[in-house]
This record gives C-alpha cells, structure tokens and sequence, in this order.
C-alpha cells in the first residue's frame, strides 16, 4: 500500500514537472519569436507584459495537471483511460500549435491545429464534468488560452 501511494505521488509530480516546464516553454518560444512572424508593414505588438504572459502559461498547464490528476484517482477505471486519451490528445496538439504558427509559419495549419486542440479540450471537459465537476473547470484556463492563442492566429491567417 505504501508503495503504491509513493508511486502515486511520484507520478503526480513528474506530471506537474512536465506541466510546469511546458507552459514555461510555450510563453518562452511565444516570446522569443514573436517578434520574428510580424509583417514589416503590418506589425502587432505583444498586447501583455512578459511575466503576466509566463505566469498565466505556467498556471494554465500548471492547473491542467491537476484536474488530470484529481481525475487519475477516480475508481471507475474505464472513465481514467477515456480522460487520459482526450487530456493527452489536446496537451500534444496545443504543443504542436508551436512548431505549425512559430516554426513552419504555416498559420492556416495552425489555425486548424488550434481548432483540434480547441475541441479535444472540449471533449475532455464534457467527459470530466461527468466524472468530476471541479476536475472540469480547472481547464477552464486552458481553454482562455487557447482560445487567445486562436484570436492571434487567425489575424495572421486573414492579415
């Protein structure tokens, strides 16, 4: 029993590990090259100060850790594997966003990768808030961020 609490806690904390260094990553690539995809006649100014802009995205997947992990220690198996499925999904799929807006600059393929990622995580709250409500609306911030990350894609993609 002891072991299994320990492994419990270990894999808690390398999953706000992993959290933590993503949403750092994410606001730090945003950062770094967004200034690098303006259009010299056209530009948009970053609308928020860096440390707000670092402190929401570590918050953000931060908190999306732990709704995973109150959902984890749910008794209904079946209910964690369909979770881990759709919380996994749209995690990877806002992490590739990065590398479609910032590094191929491709914004259509992004845009589309954003709207993905924007449904998986509505999938994942649906099926949470059916399993448990708190564990729901703590993606809540997530999905403000994706939803901020999809109002600057698309002026790209019009622009």
């Amino acid at each position: 029993m002891l072991e299994k609490s320990l492994n419990r806690k270990l894999y808690a904390a390398f999953l706000l590990t992993l959290c933590l260094f993503t949403g750092f990553f994410f606001a730090f690539i945003w950062e770094k090259y967004w200034p690098k995809i303006q259009y010299a006649d056209d530009p948009l100014n970053f609308p928020i100060s860096a440390p707000i802009f670092y402190f929401f995205c570590i918050l953000s997947y931060l908190i999306q850790g732990v709704s995973f992990i109150i959902l984890s220690e749910h008794r209904k198996k079946t209910y964690y594997e369909v979770a881990f499925l759709l919380f996994w999904t749209q995690f990877f799929l806002s992490v590739l966003w990065l590398g479609a807006f910032f590094g191929l600059k491709q914004f259509g393929l992004a845009l589309s990768i954003l709207m993905m990622t924007f449904g998986a995580l509505c999938a994942t709250f649906y099926f949470m808030r059916t399993v448990h409500t708190t564990a729901a609306f703590l993606l809540i911030p997530a999905g403000i961020l994706i939803t901020w990350m999809g109002i600057f894609n698309a002026w790209f993609f019009v622009v």
